[in-house]
């Protein structure tokens, strides 16, 4: 079994680790010995994934299929509470805190066989933002000596499942710097094209670079985010 207060233990299980598939698997096994079945990783912000419902998961499928179907990914409040606090927490907690409209996602999980969750956010470099889940059929998993255990075994899948691209900081170029500028500002594609002196299928492609880097979709988002993330200052 293992034990909360041994990083020994965490070592040796993942001393043989060579990929992030093998990661998950220990993960995975170590999870179940504290009375959790299932674990998920889940980038939610600033990521290379953060577009997909997870990068890794051993949820149960009806689960995920539900999930997908439901278009969960942009309404989840779990992915909401994990890309703006960096403290574990239960899914109970959270749904307490919610109004009945928002809990839907949580009766879904139940209907599954997941009775409860533990979520440990983890915020890197940049502003990025990964929320490793496990969840458990049983309340009885869900004490304080298995969540001290929890949290370490998420850093640890993160260092070997995830380091390196939590790390990797994001660069804009000079031109995308002050199309960003103009953006601020309110300019229209044809009034960028003419202050930068380029066409208006460059501003194009300059904007879908920068919405690919910043994980962002839309003129008004990628504003906010290159200023939260420092890269643009007004």
């Amino acid at each position: 079994m293992l034990q909360a207060d041994t990083f020994a233990a965490l070592d040796a299980a993942f001393a043989r680790v060579s990929s992030p598939q093998q990661a998950f698997a220990v993960t995975c096994e170590l999870a179940y010995q504290l009375g959790f079945e299932h674990v998920i990783h889940a980038p939610v912000r600033n990521h290379p994934d953060a577009r997909k419902n997870w990068a890794a998961t051993s949820y149960p499928s009806a689960w995920q299929e539900i999930y997908v179907a439901k278009a969960y990914l942009s309404r989840n409040p779990v992915r909401q509470r994990a890309a703006i606090s960096s403290q574990p927490f239960l899914w109970s907690s959270l749904e307490n805190e919610l109004p009945a409209k928002e809990r839907e996602l949580f009766h879904d999980c139940r209907a599954c066989g997941m009775r409860d969750g533990y979520v440990v956010p983890i915020h890197g470099a940049w502003g990025q933002a990964v929320a490793i889940g496990f969840a458990c059929q049983s309340q009885e998993a869900i004490v304080n000596p298995g969540k001290t255990a929890l949290q370490l075994l998420a850093y640890k899948l993160h260092h070997l499942f995830d380091q390196s691209s939590a790390e990797a900081p994001i660069k804009i170029t000079r031109r995308e710097k002050q199309l960003l500028i103009y953006l601020a500002q309110g300019k229209l594609n044809l009034e960028i094209a003419d202050a930068m002196n380029i066409s208006d299928n460059s501003v194009e492609w300059h904007l879908k670079n920068i919405y690919r880097k910043l994980a962002i979709n839309n003129r008004t988002g990628a504003v906010i985010t290159a200023i939260q993330l420092g890269l643009l200052e007004l």
